[in-house]
């Protein structure tokens, strides 16, 4: 079994491939894909890399015994190295005020919607303020009205607002 390494522009696939002979010619045969990464990788990429790459190989435990899969792990760390404690460390450090910088700028504008909800609710609050006078007097002029029409309604001469009274004739 052997590591087969194709590199494209871009990516670089690794795959596990056994060898057998039929006939007295050699064939390949696909076992698995141990992954791809980006070309040329980068910290993180290698982090991922690997940690899938354990994952297929735990998969594959019962064709490959622990000879062969440390054999395919120095293979593949030939080419892919290992990510060190302090490569990992950086990233998760990284990732960390990454995290910390998209929090902070949720909260800034977070902020100002709260800031102009309260400048609403503060214009708001004004203007009831200004209108509970206005309505106190719409209320008493509604009242004054009723009680005009009811005394209309009973037949007495009452004159309409802002018009002088008729004399009677």
């Amino acid at each position: 079994m052997f590591v087969r390494f194709r590199s494209t522009p871009r990516r670089l696939q690794l795959s596990l491939v056994e060898t057998r002979r039929v006939d007295g010619r050699v064939h390949h045969e696909h076992v698995a894909s141990l992954g791809a990464l980006r070309h040329p990788p980068e910290s993180a990429d290698r982090v991922e890399f690997w940690r899938r790459l354990f994952e297929r190989l735990g998969r594959l435990g019962n064709r490959l015994d622990g000879a062969t899969q440390g054999e395919i792990l120095t293979a593949v760390h030939a080419r892919v190295p290992i990510p060190t404690l302090d490569e990992q460390r950086a990233l998760r450090l990284e990732h960390a005020k990454q995290h910390e910088t998209a929090w902070r700028l949720s909260q800034v504008h977070i902020e100002g919607i709260v800031e102009s909800n309260r400048a609403l609710r503060d214009g708001a609050a004004k203007r009831v303020a200004e209108g509970e006078p206005l309505l106190a007097m719409a209320s008493e002029e509604l009242k004054t009205a009723e009680n005009r029409r009811e005394r209309i309604e009973r037949g007495e001469d009452v004159p309409l607002p802002g018009k002088p009274a008729k004399a009677p004739c």
